[in-house]
């Protein structure tokens, strides 16, 4: 009887480990994929409704009732009073609408659209300094008062939404720096 050929139960176990580690990486590796994913929508999403809002509020400009409305505007996802503020829509052509009728059928769809949005958060303002240097992050707060003439500071909209990767019980959208800033060119009033 010659000797014995075969794996021993060490080397079993160390295979085992290393084949683990492997599948370890590659779920982590997975998850990371899923966040950044989530993240990439995200942005798409809350680009494509920036852009609308700019296309509709620059529309609006000749509209002084529209404009004041979208002036100082500030949306979370989650706010009862505008999602139960205008079931109505001012979509079709057989619809007469005022301007106010009007603004509450755009602020009800932004808002359907912002709740795709995880924690999404919407502020379109008039502010000079939309970059907080200090902190190197955009800021929801918006200043067209510390100005002479407030009615020639830029209009802004800024899109915020709570991070996939971020901790949810320490990031809240309304804590955290908008993700998307987009200025518009509007100076009328």
């Amino acid at each position: 009887m010659g000797p014995h050929r075969g794996f021993s139960l060490v080397e079993v176990l160390i295979a085992l480990l290393i084949l683990a580690l492997g599948v370890l990486g590659m779920l982590a590796l997975q998850l990371h994929t899923t966040r950044v994913t989530r993240n990439i929508a995200a942005q798409s999403l809350a680009l494509q409704l920036s852009a609308d809002i700019a296309e509709t509020v620059r529309g609006s400009a000749k509209s002084v009732e529209m404009m004041r409305v979208f002036e100082q505007f500030d949306l979370a996802a989650n706010d009862a009073a505008i999602s139960a503020a205008s079931s109505t829509t001012c979509l079709g052509t057989d619809r007469i609408c005022t301007p106010a009728q009007m603004a509450a059928s755009e602020i009800h769809d932004w808002q359907q659209r912002l709740q795709q949005l995880p924690g999404g958060r919407l502020r379109i303002c008039r502010d000079a300094t939309p970059w907080r240097e200090s902190e190197q992050a955009n800021r929801w707060e918006c200043d067209a008062t510390a100005t002479a003439n407030p009615a020639l500071v830029p209009l802004w909209i800024k899109v915020g939404w709570r991070d996939a990767s971020a901790n949810l019980s320490m990031v809240s959208a309304a804590q955290s720096a908008p993700q998307l800033v987009l200025p518009l060119a509007v100076f009328t009033r």
